[in-house]
């Protein structure tokens, strides 16, 4: 005989069956006021305060090649030297020419003193002598310009020249940057202008030490708004005599804007969203879960602030968010007293 299970009964037997279902386990925490230090992100690449491409103003052969690419030199000192002979013979010629005329030019003034000859004679060897002191000064800048010297003191870049080659005019010799100063230029929003000043501190974290924090200190804020960004340039300058960092390095910056007592936060994960719509899942004074609207401040890689939405004292969960029904009874495991 075949036997009816009436649809209401199996429906009641469905409703209780859900109902004897263990809650999920979760954990707890209790929203707390805390103090939040705001702060601005920016990307940036780190530049030497000072960097030039050094160029030989003279063409000849290198004679001496004394450094090599990645070396420290010192102001002044030379780093690449041309061959001098025929810039030494040449002013070497135009000293005893000199020499030769002054001993004519003396004889000549004697005789003039005597009445003995003219006055244009005399003239014309002083006016030959002037010429000639120009000439040797051209030529000791001639001589002066095959040595190729550093302006500053700073580290060699693109040099690779050796004994022999022969070099030409305004070729560029090597590339020269002061590294024991780094800057980094990089953008910030109109409405932060005023929260900025000389001198202060900002963190720098490169790529390539993520494991390390540089403190910088902003050394000029930009004069004009970008109308069409919205933002104002600012540089920032760090010591780098240690040589941990190098130009061209990709940096985040971190710049702290404002310090605030009474903000509440709350890990990334207790987070879900539906949409625009941020939620948090509320656990009510008879431990049922029931979902809360929130709105989002600041944010950090594990926490963010919530400015609307929680109250210190309030209880969300934090682990085992997406096993927890709406408006269904949870479990806690364990409580944790502060939401950070």
């Amino acid at each position: 005989m075949n036997t009816y299970i009436p649809f209401t009964l199996l429906l009641i037997s469905n409703i209780v069956f859900a109902a004897g279902r263990p809650a999920p386990a979760v954990t707890t925490i209790t929203v707390e006021e805390q103090p939040l230090e705001k702060v601005y992100y920016a990307q940036g690449v780190l530049e030497p305060i000072k960097s030039v491409e050094i160029r030989s103003e003279a063409s000849g052969k290198i004679v001496k090649s004394p450094f090599e690419e990645g070396q420290d030199v010192k102001a002044q000192e030379i780093i690449l030297e041309l061959d001098k002979r025929e810039a030494l013979t040449n002013l070497a010629k135009l000293i005893t020419e000199l020499e030769l005329l002054k001993i004519k030019l003396s004889r000549q003034e004697k005789l003039v003193a005597s009445s003995a000859a003219s006055v244009e004679t005399r003239d014309q060897l002083k006016s030959e002598v002037s010429v000639l002191n120009s000439s040797i000064q051209l030529a000791e800048i001639e001589l002066e310009k095959l040595d190729v010297m550093a302006p500053f003191t700073g580290t060699i870049d693109q040099y690779e020249w050796v004994s022999g080659q022969w070099i030409s005019s305004n070729t560029v010799v090597a590339t020269l940057s002061d590294m024991s100063t780094l800057r980094v230029n990089f953008s910030i929003p109109e409405r932060y202008f005023s929260l900025i000043e000389l001198n202060k501190s900002v963190v720098l974290k490169a790529i390539a030490r993520p494991n390390e924090s540089f403190i910088a200190e902003i050394s000029s804020i930009g004069s004009r708004l970008n109308n069409h960004r919205g933002t104002v340039t600012v540089e920032a300058r760090i010591n780098n005599t240690s040589g941990h960092l190098l130009p061209g390095m990709s940096v985040s910056i971190e710049m702290p804007l404002s310090r605030q007592q009474n903000a509440i936060l709350i890990p990334s994960r207790s987070l879900t969203y539906q949409g625009d719509e941020a939620m948090v899942m509320l656990i009510d004074e008879k431990g049922v879960a029931r979902p809360r609207v929130v709105t989002i401040g600041t944010e950090r890689e594990a926490f963010v602030e919530i400015v609307d939405g929680l109250s210190p004292g309030d209880k969300i969960i934090d682990r085992g968010r997406l096993k927890a029904k709406p408006n269904r009874p949870i479990k806690e495991l364990s409580k944790v007293s502060k939401s950070s």
